[in-house]
């Protein structure tokens, strides 16, 4: 049976009524999951070359994506792990799974504790292995999407995986997508490690 998740992430605007009405809609509209995202502002790291970002030769080497700028916009959206614990129980009484993106060793026993069952994971994070191998010890279910991400890392992580409920999710790291671009025979590859394989887009 197909599975939906809503991605709330951060649309909340740190505004916890309108993430309240944002799980009721979703349930709503058919999802199985409502997933946020546990990120803090606290968290960010300042890094040199996203300042003003590199270009070379016409090939971008990395974003432009100034610190400041970033960590104003995320302290607006910062959700406490006391909310993300009451957006559990929302979801809970909505009739949806609670989800969220975990992205730091830190976060993995808090989320735990607070009662979170499934955990995603951010492409990024796909060829993190040590941080899969930590999130497998306390999570039922690992979600792994796989964008940006080269067939070895994929492998690797499913060896990681081996033996542990994970689904792989088929990503194209452009939002939106365009049709052309969604290479969506793709799934059929990362079938090879799991049946259980969606999108992400």
């Amino acid at each position: 049976m197909a599975k939906i998740i809503a991605e709330l992430c951060q649309n909340h605007n740190g505004d916890f009524n309108i993430l309240k009405d944002m799980v009721y809609a979703a349930k709503e509209a058919g999802a199985t999951y409502g997933k946020i995202q546990t990120i803090f502002s606290d968290e960010l790291t300042f890094r040199d070359r996203f300042e003003e970002g590199k270009v070379e030769n016409g090939i971008v080497k990395s974003i432009k994506r100034p610190y400041e700028p970033e960590f104003t916009r995320l302290k607006k959206l910062d959700l406490s792990y006391d909310q993300q614990a009451e957006f559990i129980n929302l979801c809970e009484k909505a009739g949806l799974k609670p989800l969220t993106t975990a992205f730091t060793m830190e976060s993995i026993q808090k989320l735990k504790n607070i009662g979170f069952k499934d955990i995603k994971v951010a492409s990024y994070d796909c060829c993190s292995l040590p941080f899969l191998k930590e999130l497998k010890k306390y999570f039922n279910r690992l979600i792994v999407s796989t964008g940006a991400t080269f067939d070895s890392e994929i492998e690797e992580a499913s060896e990681v995986l081996h033996g542990h409920n994970f689904s792989f999710l088929h990503c194209v790291t452009i939002y939106p997508t365009p049709l052309n671009k969604m290479n969506l025979n793709r799934m059929e590859y990362l079938k090879e490690f799991t049946p259980s394989v969606g999108l992400s887009e």
